[in-house]
């Protein structure tokens, strides 16, 4: 069962490292809609969420983080680092 999602891991992880290099640099500011994340904050939480996922579990006690203002990823490079940095602490 740990070899199969790992596998799906792995698939996931290109998958969502591809459809970050594909993101536009000049459109990270664009919302759907007013109260919508913008494509630069979506992409930095994709990114950082294999990460952060891993340290939640390695805690005892959780603390909710602050979703009124998610950090965004100011370029395309950044938002695949920040997957990559996700990836190695995963």
């Amino acid at each position: 069962m740990v070899e199969a999602m790992l596998l799906e891991f792995a698939q996931e992880a290109t998958t969502t490292r591809r459809l970050l290099e594909r993101e536009p640099n000049d459109q990270l500011a664009w919302k759907p809609h007013a109260k919508s994340m913008s494509l630069g904050q979506l992409a930095r939480h994709v990114a950082a969420a294999p990460g952060q996922m891993a340290a939640l579990l390695r805690q005892d006690a959780v603390q909710v983080p602050d979703f009124a203002s998610p950090p965004s990823a100011t370029s395309t490079a950044e938002a695949v680092e920040t997957l990559e940095r996700s990836l190695q602490e995963t």
